[in-house]
């Protein structure tokens, strides 16, 4: 059993550990390195391993210390693994299965698709899927982890380092009598250990047995030595400041990485969603196309009816035609760009071109300013109006025909009606939004003078609905008596009493409520507030951006540098002092250390600094580059300031713009409508061929405008983020998920520590003071490195969401 054992051990010695405890063990030296750095809340990551997760498309299932398949090779370079230089290649390879697959098709079971396997992508969901599958983002992670591989590696110089090994032999000489055989084993086993002053101390025990077994007697002899070390250099590489320089930067550089990781990560979530966004404004842009067709289709059926009865000229046609195969082309274009950044953002998020995405399109339903029932009324009372105008007096219409108008007409004003009331609510939320902003004490000028306008309109559109009610009121008792009279009334009477009422009546009817529903969900649409003043804002980045703080870092190690240059041109001197204890030759007795075989040595040696042509060339260079870290910090502030001050011009202009664009989309509607009026009305025996023109303008100014609307409001929410972004200010929870979204700054601004942090003048963010010296972390009592908080209050609560934690 005891020699079982002695094997046993001797061969965990030789093979040392399985390859599984070595990337555990680095993993969890790489995982509590990261989370040390994290003693400030503003920099928090969640915690994640290195691998990709499960559901991630570039997990590997292979097992990653004992795979048993080797991925699909290129068949021109695998024949130079069997054949190499004509030398037959290593057998080595054959255990590995060949032709794994590089993607493992595991992730398409973990999209979350809906009952048509399609999955329906928000804007937090397309957030998700790039956390999980984008590139980018693990490499960024995995930059992180090898930094704090790296830390380790410069505390492991610091620790004592164990050696130990054996040196067997057998040396045969000669023949006969001078025949020499001498077998020998030497065994040696110590560690060395690297002081912060400089300083170096290495002990190991060593002893050697040979025995002779021919050309005489058999003899062995038997000797071991205990020796010790200390070498301690005066001046070049002497001192903490010195010694201790790569391990400083590597624990300043992990800081770094933290930081970058959290800023990149803030900066990942503003890119994947102003993808999104840009995504929304081409499908409504594309709706607005297609609008645009149905509307030029509907002209052009309705000018070809007016040239069969000579009220249009051929020239109107064509006009008309040209516009709706323009359309068609634009329609088709649009179309096709969508696909091809459909295909672009599925690129971002990580997943192939094919992947089953379906863009979530609920936002847009604010845009939808108008209700589709009123969209279908509005049709149905057009192509009514179109089936009684083919029967222009003298000719007179059949009594069928002029039953079935009046029972439509009566129908559609019921329905006109029936819309009434919803669209008196949509006036009311709109009155309830106003009386909530004007309580704003913090509202800018043209935020008040919108307001103004938008009260003025609120009376007109009030004082509009409540006429219209009425008048819908008696047209319903003019119609219903005109259809209990049309059997005793002449056919032409009739018709004409019929066209007054749908075209001089209910037409200008519906248009007028489309027009105002029009107006009231233009208005319902919201601009979330985030009111902040330039100088403000531009203290509060500079207070808190990581990667100025992380550059403010990156200029003291250069400072650093220079010093350390500048130690390299000094001399050399170097002090040693050795003991070596060793056993008495005569005794041959391993363990008996005998005082006559010990020895000691003391000495010194000196270098002088005669050849320190490349030590100058650095000390030099690092004095021009600390300069250069110093002009990059000032560049990079510059820039930071730069960049805040022109996205809050823009987030104000945005704003402006949007209100602008909204009393725009407003007149452009009015315009086609009374384009549209202008063309039905004819003037002597023809329609002018300049209201055509003026009906395929406003209808292309109507176009414009609606896609300036969702451009303009993507713009200011894109701005909106990027602010957060640029503030430092956007918070994301382990899952990914903006926690801060609502919170508006202004509202706070008077609360803010105008406290110094890290030698820099301007307010704080709900944070307090940071650690004065990130390299002392001071432990509190359950275990977590102490630092500053960050006061979360005004975070909403976030629901969990299932398969997406920890990125």
């Amino acid at each position: 059993m005891r020699n079982l054992t002695l094997a046993i051990l001797l061969i965990c010695i030789v093979s040392g550990c399985s390859r599984k405890t070595y990337r555990l063990w680095a993993d969890r030296d790489a995982q509590c390195l990261i989370k040390s750095r994290q003693f400030c809340d503003q920099w928090e990551i969640p915690d994640r391993c290195v691998e990709p997760p499960v559901n991630s498309r570039m997990r590997d299932f292979n097992h990653p210390d004992c795979p048993c398949k080797r991925p699909g090779d290129d068949p021109a370079a695998a024949k130079y693994m069997n054949c190499s230089y004509c030398y037959r290649g290593s057998k080595y390879w054959d255990q590995f299965s060949p032709n794994s697959p590089i993607e493992q098709l595991h992730w398409s079971e973990y999209l979350p698709l809906d009952e048509e396997g399609e999955c329906k992508v928000d804007r937090q969901l397309a957030v998700d899927l790039a956390l999980l599958h984008n590139r980018g983002y693990q490499t960024q992670y995995e930059q992180l982890y090898l930094n704090a591989l790296n830390l380790s590696l410069n505390r492991y110089d610091f620790h004592s380092r164990w050696f130990g090994g054996n040196d067997t032999s057998f040396d045969a000489q000669g023949d006969g009598a001078a025949a020499s055989r001498l077998l020998s084993t030497s065994n040696d086993l110590g560690f060395t250990r690297d002081f912060v002053g400089g300083g170096q101390f290495l002990t190991n025990i060593a002893n050697a047995f040979v025995w002779q077994l021919g050309g005489g007697p058999n003899t062995n002899a038997v000797s071991t030595n205990l020796i010790f070390t200390l070498t301690q250099p005066l001046l070049r590489g002497a001192f903490r400041h010195v010694r201790m320089e790569n391990l400083t930067q590597a624990e300043r550089t992990l800081l770094y990485g933290v930081r970058d990781f959290v800023r990149f990560r803030r900066q990942f979530y503003l890119d994947t969603v102003e993808q999104y966004l840009n995504l929304l404004t081409i499908v409504q842009g594309l709706k607005n196309t297609r609008a645009n067709v149905d509307a030029l289709e509907s002209n052009l059926r309705e000018t070809e009816e007016l040239l069969l009865r000579e009220l249009a000229s051929p020239l109107q046609v064509d006009q008309v035609l040209q516009d709706y195969q323009q359309g068609r082309l634009n329609l088709l274009s649009a179309e096709q760009g969508l696909q091809d950044t459909l295909d672009a953002f599925k690129f971002s998020l990580g997943l192939p071109p094919e992947a089953p995405i379906l863009l979530d399109e609920s936002i847009l339903e604010t845009f939808e300013l108008n209700d589709p029932k009123l969209d279908a009324l509005r049709s149905e009372v057009d192509e009514t109006y179109a089936q009684l105008r083919k029967y222009l007096p003298p000719e007179k219409a059949p009594q069928a025909v002029l039953e079935k108008v009046a029972a439509d007409i009566i129908t559609a004003i019921e329905q006109t009606q029936e819309l009434l009331p919803a669209i008196t609510d949509e006036l009311d939320r709109w009155k309830t939004k106003m009386d909530a902003e004007s309580k704003d004490e913090l509202l800018d000028t043209d935020s008040r003078l919108d307001l103004m306008q938008q009260r003025k309109l609120y009376d007109r559109i009030t004082e509009t609905l409540e006429e219209l009610e009425t008048e819908l009121e008696t047209d319903a008792s003019d119609a219903e008596e005109l259809a209990d009279d049309i059997e005793n009334v002449d056919e032409i009477e009739n018709w004409r009493g019929l066209q007054e009422l749908i075209g001089g009546r209910l037409q200008n009817r519906i248009t007028t409520l489309f027009v105002l529903q029009n107006q009231i969900r233009l208005f319902l649409i919201e601009l979330r507030p985030f009111d902040i003043d330039i100088d403000f804002a531009v203290e509060n980045a500079i207070a808190n951006r990581l990667d100025l703080r992380n550059q403010r870092g990156i200029v003291t190690d250069a400072f650093r540098q220079v010093e350390i240059a500048a130690d390299a041109l000094q001399s050399d001197l170097n002090v040693s002092a050795t003991a070596n204890l060793a056993t008495d030759p005569a005794q041959n007795n391993s363990i008996r250390f005998d005082s006559s075989a010990a020895s000691y040595q003391m000495s010194v040696q000196f270098d002088g600094p005669l050849d320190r042509f490349a030590e100058r060339n650095a000390y030099r260079a690092s004095q021009i580059a600390y300069q250069n870290a110093r002009r990059d910090y000032m560049e990079l502030e510059d820039a930071v300031k730069n960049t805040l001050r022109s996205e809050v011009r823009s987030l104000k202009i945005n704003r402006l713009n949007f209100q602008i664009i909204r009393q725009q989309l407003i007149a452009a509607t009015r315009r086609v409508d009374e384009a549209q009026i202008n063309l039905r009305a004819p003037t002597g025996d023809n329609i002018s061929t300049s209201r055509t023109r003026d009906l395929l303008e406003a209808l292309q100014a109507l176009l414009d405008t609606r896609n300036g609307l969702i451009q303009s409001w993507i713009d200011y929410e894109t701005s909106r983020i990027t602010l957060f972004v640029e503030m430092e200010m956007l918070y994301l929870d382990d899952n990914g998920v903006w926690v801060n979204e609502r919170y508006n700054p202004r509202q706070n601004q008077d609360a803010v520590d105008q406290s110094d942090e890290l030698d820099v003048d301007g307010p704080r963010l709900e944070f307090e003071d940071e650690l004065e010296d990130d390299s002392s972390e001071t432990s509190s009592e359950d275990g977590v490195v102490d630092g500053p908080k960050v006061d979360l209050e005004f975070f909403q609560d976030i629901p969990d969401r299932p398969g997406f934690e920890g990125q």
